[in-house]
Formats: structure tokens, sequence, C-alpha cells
């Protein structure tokens, strides 16, 4: 495989497709789909043919995410029945989106996707057979499966949907009886990230070992790590899959004031908290950062 099959969606109103799908050498399919309102993006889907490993579509949680399938050969397919469906653990799979020939067939359609689910009627002259799932939530992430059950022989596309949230994690000082112990907790976050504390220099603070409760969709993940000096610290919480990272900082005052005295029952003005927030890209990432 070339490269992983990666779509990051972000589209925030409902879609009206302006281009329509076109093929390309190599069993390479591109599908442009602008969106049509005021608050417009574009999101480009590179579909390679052919490829048992499903297409990854990545999309923030409460976003709108557009599940690409192509048969990519420009066949019309207005009078095509094809068929979504979810994988699910419990009784195998999760009706999504049926279209049967110039109409949508939604009576057997899960509950969980009810009212949440279109396609792009202008673009199935096209054969796209692509689907929009408004406002997804992190149950909604998962393995898709596109199928056209009456062509011989039957086309089937995988496609993966990561549906990611991405909270702000919270820091706090605990007393102890031999310096100070950090505490960062995020809670609801998905994908499960990698938590770490920082000293100001970016160097590694030794922590515990995380504790982990999958709660939902999502993860509550809590790391402590234990310091003997004055420093400005942060945790960082890093998501590979989405490409995000945040951290949020605090300021730890001199140790032995703070063990032998000092009220942490509530924040004071020695404990400065800075949250920052962004996005880690190769060669680098870009943050914003407020107290």
């Amino acid at each position: 495989m070339e490269a992983e099959n990666m779509v990051h969606s972000d589209s925030m109103s409902p879609a009206s497709p302006s281009e329509s799908v076109r093929s390309s050498s190599g069993g390479e399919l591109k599908t442009s789909l602008t969106e049509g309102s005021a608050r417009r993006s574009q999101q480009t889907l590179t579909i390679r043919l052919g490829l048992p490993e499903p297409v990854k579509v990545i999309v923030m949680e409460d976003r709108d995410a557009i599940l690409p399938c192509s048969l990519g050969s420009g066949e019309n397919i207005e009078s095509r029945l094809f068929d979504w469906r979810k994988d699910y653990q419990k009784d195998g799979s999760k009706n999504v989106f049926m279209y049967d020939g110039k109409k949508q067939d939604l009576l057997r359609q899960s509950e969980q996707f009810r009212g949440r689910v279109s396609h792009f009627p202008d673009e199935l002259k096209n054969g796209n057979a692509s689907i929009k799932i408004t406002e997804t939530k992190l149950a909604d992430g998962g393995n898709y499966t596109c199928i056209f059950p009456h062509l011989q022989p039957e086309r089937k596309f995988n496609i993966e949907l990561v549906v990611g949230a991405a909270p702000k994690p919270y820091v706090t000082i605990i007393k102890s009886d031999h310096g100070v112990l950090l505490q960062c907790e995020v809670l609801g976050v998905s994908p499960k990230p990698q938590l770490q504390w920082q000293d100001s220099d970016g160097n590694l603070v030794p922590a515990k070992d995380p504790q982990e409760e999958k709660r939902g969709g999502g993860y509550d993940i809590i790391l402590q790590a234990a310091v003997t000096k004055t420093d400005t610290y942060r945790c960082v919480v890093t998501q590979k899959e989405i490409h995000h990272q945040t951290q949020a900082e605090i300021y730890v005052p001199p140790i032995d004031i703070m063990v032998n005295g000092g009220d942490f029952s509530r924040p004071t003005p020695q404990l400065g908290v800075k949250v920052c927030v962004g996005s880690v890209q190769r060669g680098g990432g870009r943050f914003g950062c407020w107290s």
C-alpha cells in the first residue's frame, strides 16, 4: 500500500456537490464536494480502488462526515440499489441508508441514524453513492460498508469512520508528604490519547501508570506525576490518529512553602493555569494559549 487511505472530513452545513466524480489512471478516484451555504468548506476524497484496506474518514464530534462510495466508472446509478451498513458487535450490522432506484428505503434504518443520513441525488448520474452523516457522535465511529448487491460481481467498499473528541485537560496540584503531585485529567476523549507531563524545558517528567476508564465511546484518563522542584509544568495530550494535541500548564511554587503550608482547596494566584490547543502536523505544529 502506497499510503494510508485517509480523509479529513470537516463539512459543517448541508452539502451540495458542485463537482462530479471523476476517475483517473491507476485506479484512483477523486471526489470534490463543496458546501453550498455561507459556511463553506471543501472536501476532496481519494479512493484507491481494489485495495482491501478501508478508506479512513476523520471528523470531530458534532461535525458532519461524508463517507465516500463510488463505482469509479462514471456509470449512472439512479436506478441501482446500494446499501450502507455499519458493523455492530451485538447483531452483526446496523442499517444506515438504502437507496432502491429513484427512492430512499428508510423503513429498516437504525434509530441511531434516523434523520441524520442523506445522499447526493445530483451525483447519482456520475456513479457517486456517498452519504453524509450530520452531527456525528462518538457512537457513530466504526466500520461502514457500501454495497451494490445486484451487480455482477457484487461491489463492496469499506470505510472506517473515526469520530474525535478532544476536550481540554484539567490540571491540579495535590500536596504530598515529600513534595507535590501533579494531576492531569481528561474526560470523554476519543480516540484514546497519550498523556505526558513535561517540565518547562520540554523534558519528560516520570509519571505513574495512567488511570483509564472507558465510558461510552470515549475515555476518562488521569495521569499523576510527583515533582520536587519549582517550575512550570505542562500536561500534553496527543491524539496521533486525528493529528490533534492539547496541553495545559500549571506553575509549582517553591516546594518547601507548599509542603509546610498553602491552601490547595481552591485555586490561588500562585497556581497559574494555562491551556494551549493546537494541531500536530509533520514538521511541527501550531498552538494558541490562554490563561
